[in-house]
């Protein structure tokens, strides 16, 4: 998500089409006295198709995976406790090890993000078919709840997100994400 929101703040303006963002123009964030009054998009009865559960899925574990990363090229370790000073974490781990309720940390924001473009009437596809969906549903079964809950650090993790640094977007998508922003 916040890939997309740079890449569109990153548009030169000759991609927008005015007439569009005067009608999809956010409220003041600011109430009469210059207090913040934040005004999110009202999402409470927003759906997200089941489809997309994949995507969120797959999404939290890249952040996770991306996180990771950053936290052990800063010479973190897994621990038992958070400890600043000793550089420990306890979700330096692989994601697939992690409870339900410590996936959804990571699938919140994701899901929220997604009822916020469903409310502002983006569509999301897959660009491309596959097999990922049905290879992706075969390995969640295969991991068990005695798996979630014991992780050997003595094995080591690894995260290797997925490099999107190269990613670009075509410039009809480009337009699009501007617009709706």
């Amino acid at each position: 998500m916040p890939c997309i929101c740079a890449i569109a703040g990153a548009i030169p303006p000759d991609y927008v089409d005015a007439s569009y963002s005067s009608k999809t123009e956010k409220k003041a964030s600011v109430d009469a006295e210059g207090n913040f009054d934040p005004k999110p998009v009202e999402t409470t009865n927003t759906i997200i198709p089941e489809k997309l559960d994949g995507f969120i899925n797959r999404y939290a574990e890249y952040t996770h995976d991306k996180w990771a990363f950053e936290r052990i090229q800063n010479n973190w370790t897994f621990g038992e406790v958070l400890d600043e000073n000793a550089k420990t974490h306890p979700m330096l781990r692989p994601y697939k090890t992690f409870s339900e309720k410590d996936k959804e940390i990571y699938r919140w924001p994701i899901k929220e993000s997604i009822k916020a473009m469903i409310a502002w009437e983006w569509t999301l596809d897959k660009a491309r078919d596959g097999d990922e969906d049905k290879a992706e549903k075969k390995a969640a079964r295969k991991i068990s709840q005695t798996a979630q809950a014991t992780y050997d650090p003595s094995h080591g993790y690894n995260p290797q997100p997925i490099d999107i640094s190269g990613m670009t977007l075509s410039r009809e998508l480009q337009v699009e994400c501007h617009t709706q922003v």
